[in-house]
This record gives structure tokens, sequence and C-alpha cells, in this order.
């Protein structure tokens, strides 16, 4: 049981460091040889766990319910929002020290794409959210702000020349939109940072 938990938290990586749950230093209660849930073993077992799952996702960021089991958390940020760059900015600024890497949320498949927009708890269809995606490197072929080998592909609407960043709509589809407009946005933290190359020059890019 004990090797099972220690393998679990390799797979898993981002901590579960959301309101109510215990520390990942708590082995949840593992018992050692004896019966009794402490002792030098746990004491072990706690050190072997945190050297795994830490470091951690930043404590603002919780699970989506209707994404569970899922590694990464998120951030919802409403208000009147911000352009597309300052977003992409403030999510990356949220991970400090040894917390795991921040951007704007990466959508891996349909089911990520309508959990972010039922929000954390589900239900909320949140619409015109930036996404960490768009055409600045390359116009008219989408790339994320992360590389990882599995993620949706998107067809955004509303394609300009003068419009290179994408939000989601509560349809589930994604629409093109200039970079400096403003809107809320949702952070992830999956420890893959974004990369700068990937979305050159705001709010232009490479096009001509």
């Amino acid at each position: 049981m004990r090797g099972a938990l220690v393998a679990l938290a390799l797979v898993t990586g981002c901590g579960f460091r959301t309101g109510g749950q215990s520390a990942p230093s708590d082995d949840g209660g593992v018992l050692d040889a004896s019966g009794s849930g402490d002792g030098a073993a746990d004491a072990a077992i706690d050190a072997a766990v945190d050297a795994v799952v830490v470091p951690l996702c930043p404590a603002t960021y919780a699970p989506l319910i209707t994404l569970v089991p899922n590694a990464s958390r998120y951030r919802f940020v409403a208000g009147g929002g911000l352009s597309w760059l300052d977003a992409e900015n403030d999510c990356a600024d949220d991970a400090t020290g040894a917390e795991l890497a921040t951007h704007l949320v990466v959508l891996d498949d349909a089911l990520e794409a309508t959990a972010v927009i039922g929000g954390l708890t589900g239900g909320q269809n949140i619409n015109d959210q930036w996404i960490g995606a768009t055409d600045l490197a390359d116009e008219d072929a989408v790339g994320y702000v992360t590389a990882q080998a599995t993620v949706l592909a998107l067809t955004p609407t509303m394609d300009a020349p003068d419009k290179d960043c994408i939000r989601l709509k509560n349809s589930g589809g994604t629409e093109f939109k200039s970079c400096l407009d403003t809107y809320k946005y949702v952070c992830e933290c999956d420890g893959r940072p974004a990369d700068p190359a990937r979305f050159p020059n705001p709010p232009a890019g490479n096009n001509p």
C-alpha cells in the first residue's frame, strides 16, 4: 500500500492543496507494521511522498468538480478581465518558488473544455474566457502556449489578421479576438511552463 501511494504521487504531479484537505505530508492514516498510525515507518513514508508531491500547485488553484480525477488545478478570473498577454502573464506569475508551473488553460480534450465552461463547481455556463491558444506564431495555425502530446484541436471562427488570440464560448466553440481585447480567463496548473516562443510578439505576432 505504501509503495502504491508513492507511485501514485509520482504519477499525479500536482498536489491536492484545496480548502479542507489534508496537507500532502499526511499519509492518509497508513498504518505502520505495529498497527499504529505513527512512528518511524510513517515518517519515512511522509518524507518519500513529500519528495515526489512537492512542489505543489498554488493554494489559489482547485480541481474541477466535473473533471475528477485530473492532475490539473485551475483558477478562474472574472471581473473586468485582461488582455490576452496580461492574462497569460498573470497566470504564469502565480507559480513562485518550488510551485508547479501555471499558464492560461490548455484544453486536453472536449471533456476539459466542457468542465472549464462549467467552472469549479460545474453548471455555471461561463462564457468568453481567454484560453492559452493563439495563432501569433503562424497566421491561421493555432498553437497552445505549452507543448504536450495530446490537445483539443481548435477551429476558431472570426479569423482575421488582427485577431490572433482565442477565447472559449459557453457553446463549446472558440473564436479569434484581438489580443488587446479584455476578457475573463482561466489559469491552469499542470507543471508545464508556457513557452513564449509559441506566442511571439503580441498583439501582432509573426503575421504580415
